[in-house]
């Protein structure tokens, strides 16, 4: 969540990334109170958490009205500004919550199991994803509109 706020703060995924990746990796490491260097194994959180980061960073800059990518977007494309923001939250959002819930079940089971803490919330997230977009095509306000005027 930090990810998300400081990259639509600042409109830069790269910016979020290059500032959050020591701040974590500083704060696991300390947590496990393992001394650097320290092998990947001993450290089962670490890579969860800069995966949440890197995620969090680039949905950040998706819905950042700063971002230099919304700006080129709208420039390129003459649309408005505002309606181009407000549509990357009909996407941005429900990435935001499947990923949220993917990351949560990788750093509960990456304790475990490192091999699962990858495997499940990758298909826990593309399930919910697909099953989002899915029912979104299927209950649009384009579709319903198009089966009234055939009817």
């Amino acid at each position: 969540m930090a990810a998300i706020l400081t990259s639509t703060a600042i409109g830069s995924s790269w910016a979020t990334i290059g500032i959050l990746f020591p701040v974590v990796t500083a704060s696991i490491t300390t947590m496990e109170t393992h001394p650097i260097p320290f092998e990947l194994y001993e450290v089962p959180l670490l890579l969860p958490t800069l995966g949440a980061v890197v995620s969090g960073a680039v949905v950040g800059d998706q819905l950042s009205p700063m971002s230099d990518s919304s700006v080129v977007v709208t420039a390129s494309t003459q649309c408005i500004h505002a309606d181009h923001i407000q549509s990357q939250f009909t996407y941005g959002l429900p990435i935001i919550l499947c990923t949220c819930i993917a990351y949560g079940l990788s750093g509960w089971i990456a304790i475990w199991n490192p091999f699962l803490a990858v495997i499940i919330p990758l298909t826990t997230s593309g399930l919910i994803a697909t099953l989002y977009f899915v029912l979104r095509n299927r209950y649009s306000r384009y579709n319903l509109a198009t089966k009234a005027t055939l009817s």
